[in-house]
Order: structure tokens, then C-alpha cells, then sequence
């Protein structure tokens, strides 16, 4: 027996020895947890950042074109982070955001000037979220869409495609996202995306 257990009997060290494991447990638990909400509060406090608002603009860049199996931007992080910076309308819209309260709809954002191309610098441009939002959104009602299955169809809108197939327009729009490859089992494209082909107008199927 140890000499530490002088005094104690077998059964009485095993359950000494047993507390001291679960009090060092639970210390080093406790120390997990308060080091988790650090990292948690770094991670916010970094967002904010103008370093974290280009990481957030590049990742969601990236993320798009592999979700649409595309080519991936035409620049690095760092590329693209030394590009932001040196565009005044990018500090502008960050002191704005800042201002705002840290409001989505006022934060930095970049869209595509013609969206069938890349992101490349000559296709981007800066402005807030809500800009950006509003952009696209318009854009993608007024954009005929085109369902393919056993006869090709074009039809005047998502919202269009979204009643014919009786569901959401939210999974439409992820089917054309590339998202999901088929919806209720038709595949689909925008018709402005299609290259070639004469296509029946909406209720010739």
C-alpha cells in the first residue's frame, strides 16, 4: 500500500482516491465549458471585425459555387480581403453597419454584376444586405424557369413552377440553387441559363 494511505484501509484509499478523480473531473469540465464560451465570444467579437466580414463574404461565396457545382472565385481570401480594403465604399458601408447597431440588412455584402458569370473582380460589386437581397429577389421572380421531365416547359415565374408542382417556392428555388437535383421528379433551369433549344410555353405539357 502507499505510504499516503497510512492510517486508511484498502477499501477507504480506493474511495479517496475515487473523490479526488471525480473533484478533478469536474474541475477540468467546468474549465472545458468556460473555455467553449470564450472561443464563442471571440468568434462574435471576430465576426464583427472587418477581417471577419470578408472571411463571412468569401465562405458564403465559396459554399454557393460548390453547392451549384461551379467554378469556384477567381481569387484567394487574401486577394479578396486586400480588394475590399482598398474600396472606400466598403469602409463606408462598414462604419454604416457599425453604426446601425450591427443590423443584418445594413452589413457589407458583394453581388455578382452579370449573374451567369463568376465572382472575379471585374464581375463584383459592394453594398449592404438588404441591396443585395432585394437585387435578387426581384430578379428571381421575373426569371422564367423551365421544368424538364417528359416534355420540356417554361413557365412566367418560381412562384409559377412552386403552384403547378403543389409546393414550396423555397424548394424550387433550391432545386435551381442546385441544392436538390429534382423536384417532385422534374429537373429544372432558369430559361435565360439555357443555351439552346425552343421550348412550349406554360400549359402546352
Amino acid at each position: 500500500m502507499n505510504k499516503r494511505a497510512i492510517g486508511y484501509t484498502e477499501e477507504q484509499y480506493s474511495r479517496f482516491l475515487e473523490l479526488a478523480r471525480k473533484r478533478n473531473s469536474r474541475y477540468e469540465e467546468k474549465n472545458k465549458v468556460k473555455l467553449r464560451e470564450k472561443k464563442k465570444l471571440f468568434a462574435r467579437k471576430e465576426r464583427k471585425t472587418p477581417n471577419g466580414v470578408t472571411n463571412a463574404i468569401y465562405n458564403d461565396q465559396v459554399s454557393h459555387r460548390k453547392r451549384s457545382h461551379k467554378a469556384l472565385p477567381g481569387y484567394t481570401r487574401n486577394q479578396f480581403r486586400a480588394w475590399c480594403f482598398e474600396q472606400k465604399i466598403f469602409w463606408d458601408l462598414y462604419k454604416c453597419w457599425v453604426l446601425s447597431g450591427y443590423k443584418r440588412e445594413m452589413k457589407p455584402s458583394v453581388d455578382r454584376i452579370d449573374r451567369f458569370s463568376g465572382y472575379s473582380f471585374c464581375n463584383i460589386q459592394l453594398m449592404t444586405c438588404f441591396e443585395n437581397c432585394y437585387i435578387k429577389g426581384s430578379e428571381e421572380k421575373r426569371r422564367k424557369v423551365v421544368l424538364i421531365g417528359d416534355d420540356v416547359v417554361e413557365f412566367d415565374s418560381l412562384t409559377s413552377v412552386a403552384k403547378h408542382l403543389n409546393t414550396s417556392t423555397g424548394h424550387v428555388c433550391d432545386t435551381l440553387k442546385g441544392i436538390y437535383k429534382t423536384c417532385k421528379g422534374f429537373k429544372m433551369e432558369y430559361a435565360d441559363a439555357r443555351k439552346s433549344g425552343i421550348l412550349p410555353k406554360e400549359g402546352q405539357m
